[in-house]
């Protein structure tokens, strides 16, 4: 944490889908909607029930940090795996102590 500073970038990948934490959070979201797992899910997807659109493996995101790690020696200074927690659990692990970070969810792409 000593390396990470003022000014500097929080980079993003983008998420696939549900990841295997994620699923605590979609049991309880699809108990409460009174959605059922043989139906059609209530998003775009090209899986006929919403069980086999949950199921559809996620993206292993190892290719793009490796690639960024070796890029320039020094400049990934910090890594946030975002779990279940989501931000606002996750990326203050990340920050050293009364450090900040900026987000502008207004420039995020929503699927």
């Amino acid at each position: 944490l000593a390396d990470v500073a003022d000014g500097d970038a929080l980079v993003a990948l983008p998420s696939s889908g549900l990841h295997s934490n994620g699923f605590s959070l979609v049991r309880r979201v699809v108990a409460a909607a009174g959605a059922a797992y043989d139906a059609p899910p209530p998003f775009d997807s090209p899986h006929a029930t919403l069980a086999a659109a949950l199921l559809e493996p996620t993206t292993i995101y190892v290719g793009p940090v490796l690639a960024a790690l070796r890029a320039e020696r020094g400049a990934v200074r910090a890594l946030a795996h975002i779990t279940g927690g989501g931000l606002t659990d996750n990326l203050p692990r990340v920050l050293p102590a009364r450090a900040t970070a900026a987000l502008d969810a207004a420039a995020w792409r929503v699927p």
